[in-house]
């Protein structure tokens, strides 16, 4: 299986197809300034680790393993 990342238009058109992550460049954006506005308010926080959630495009990329 081969999976790979942002969801760009071309991995539609691979052949096979190519499995993808599909995460919201918005959302990023937003975090990334929050964070920021943040970090300017309160210099002596600890750093955070933010998680954001994406979504798994399945095309034909990717299938289950044989067994041998």
């Amino acid at each position: 299986s081969l999976i790979g990342g942002d969801d760009i238009p071309f991995s539609a058109m691979t052949i096979p197809p190519l499995t993808t992550m599909r995460i919201s460049r918005a959302a990023i954006g937003i975090l990334t300034v929050n964070l920021l506005r943040q970090r300017i308010k309160h210099p002596d926080w600890p750093y955070m680790h933010m998680q954001i959630t994406g979504t798994l495009v399945e095309r034909d990329s990717t299938a289950p393993a044989q067994q041998t």
